[in-house]
């Protein structure tokens, strides 16, 4: 008889984007971070919060990049960037890249929900 098995998330493949983004900015007398978003729309919001932060005589020369969260070979996470920024580019821009390059990772939710066809035997 056959049926279907669903898919759940699957936190094994290595290389997968784990959906945890991060920021780092940093300046001359000091610097923030953010860890653990989950989204862009909540990572702009806290990233410019933080951008707040910045004294206004050294806005010229801040730094920032995005980070997203992906899955180790041998278990754990590690980040790898996705978009840097410093203070002489547009904002939108940065966001722009940023968002491109965490849809062409691979998710560990990508197959998660979906239904794959097996054979349930008897006996």
């Amino acid at each position: 008889m056959l049926a279907k098995r669903r898919v759940w998330r699957n936190r094994r493949i290595p290389n997968r984007a784990t959906g945890h983004l991060s920021f780092v900015i940093r300046w001359p007398s000091g610097s923030a971070c953010a860890s653990f978003a989950t989204g862009f729309h909540h990572l702009i919001r806290l990233f410019e919060d933080r951008l707040r932060l910045v004294p206004s005589a050294e806005r010229d020369s801040v730094a920032a990049h995005f980070d997203a969260t992906v899955r180790k070979g041998g278990g754990g996470v590690r980040r790898v960037t996705l978009a840097k920024w410093t203070a002489t580019e547009p904002l939108p821009e940065f966001y722009k890249m940023a968002r491109l390059a965490y849809r062409q990772l691979p998710k560990e939710r990508d197959d998660q929900d979906s239904f794959i066809p097996y054979e349930i035997h008897d006996g």
